[in-house]
């Protein structure tokens, strides 16, 4: 049972940071005639399967599990994500023209204490009048717009628990955001 665990486990890790489409797969099987049909089942329907699907999939279980990533895989995203939010923070510290909120130290029920919130999505506001979505699509940033959300066309919603180099594309655009964002007429 404290195997079956552990599989389960990793599926639910996959899920928490996004890669639950990166067809890792597993199966605990008694019957050697079975798991004979499942191997030749798999051989077949994974012929289509990119080896960058492939090699990503190796690569987000090499990364859960050596000695790189701390013991607890839940520690392990907690640094990655308030490393991030750190240096959102930041790069936007002195400037007016786009602002993440504060959020305050919420219960963790996993470790039983008060932990700083790192979302995985930040929740971006610009000036009144500018349409934020419309901004970064010109910078190629891909957001969802506030009001897929209920909010002014003024707010975004960006993903921050895509690849390390994708956010610090991200970080390196600002500059670039901003004077846009200062030069807007509204």
């Amino acid at each position: 049972m404290h195997l079956l665990h552990h599989f389960f486990l990793i599926l639910k890790q996959l899920s928490l940071i996004n890669s639950t489409g990166s067809r890792i797969g597993w199966a605990i099987v008694k019957d050697s005639h079975v798991e004979k049909q499942m191997v030749k089942f798999l051989e077949i329907s994974t012929i289509g399967v990119s080896k960058e699907a492939q090699f990503r999939a190796i690569s987000i279980l090499e990364t859960i599990s050596t000695n790189s990533c701390s013991t607890n895989f839940f520690e392990f995203g907690q640094f990655v994500m308030a490393g991030r939010w750190k240096k959102l923070r930041e790069a936007l510290e002195g400037t007016d023209v786009l602002q993440v909120p504060d959020f305050p130290p919420r219960h963790c029920n996993f470790k039983r204490n008060y932990n700083e919130c790192n979302p995985a999505y930040a929740c971006m506001k610009a000036q009144e009048g500018i349409n934020l979505e419309e901004v970064m699509k010109e910078e190629s940033i891909r957001v969802r717009g506030g009001r897929t959300f209920g909010c002014p066309s003024n707010h975004a919603r960006l993903s921050i628990l895509g690849r390390d180099n994708n956010f610090d594309q991200f970080l390196n655009r600002l500059p670039s955001i901003f004077k846009r964002l200062a030069n807007s007429k509204f």
